[in-house]
């Protein structure tokens, strides 16, 4: 197996090295969405959720916009938030665009 990768290898020429780099490129990128999506983004939903309702019902939209920090979800409820005294289609309007960013 080794003998055959060498062997190609030598006979793809440049195109082959230029493959593996590329290659080795793509798995970084892989590897680093895996992490930012998995590890730094991540929260629980369940108690983002409670905490966002429990302060729009209590009157308190502003609160419920101060705790939306920089993860794709709280951003995309914070401009909900922000529009919330708007109309219920500009509120999805500005959901959609924040998430289509």
């Amino acid at each position: 197996m080794v003998e055959f990768l060498s062997t190609a290898v030598e006979h793809g020429g440049v195109f082959a090295y230029l493959l593996i780099g590329l290659g080795v490129f793509a798995l970084a990128v892989a590897i680093e969405r895996f992490y930012v999506l998995n590890f730094r983004y991540s929260i629980n939903g369940k108690e983002f959720w409670k905490e966002i309702r429990t302060r729009v019902q209590g009157g308190s939209v502003e609160d419920a916009i101060k705790i939306c920090d920089n993860a794709p979800l709280p951003l995309i409820v914070k401009s909900g938030l922000v529009e919330a005294a708007k109309s219920s289609s500009r509120i999805k309007e500005a959901m959609d665009e924040t998430s289509s960013k």
